[in-house]
């Protein structure tokens, strides 16, 4: 793993320290998945956008979403 050092709105932070200590997850690994959940959507409007292009439909169900999430750690 890489450390990245990020600068945050004080708001941010403190939503974070809040799911942090509800969940009992460290700050990081929430951060993580945030990140990783909105890299997956970008893809995949991405390719949406892609597939618009050739004229052919993309929809993806609630869950092929679940199941692209669950397998995101693993890319």
């Amino acid at each position: 793993m890489e450390q990245i050092t990020l600068t945050l709105p004080a708001s941010l932070v403190s939503e974070i320290r809040w799911l942090s200590h509800r969940e009992e997850r460290p700050e990081s690994e929430i951060i993580g998945d945030a990140l990783a959940s909105y890299l997956t959507q970008r893809r995949l409007t991405r390719h949406r956008l892609s597939d618009a292009d050739c004229h052919q439909p993309c929809d993806v169900s609630d869950e092929d979403q679940y199941f692209a999430d669950l397998a995101e750690p693993y890319r």
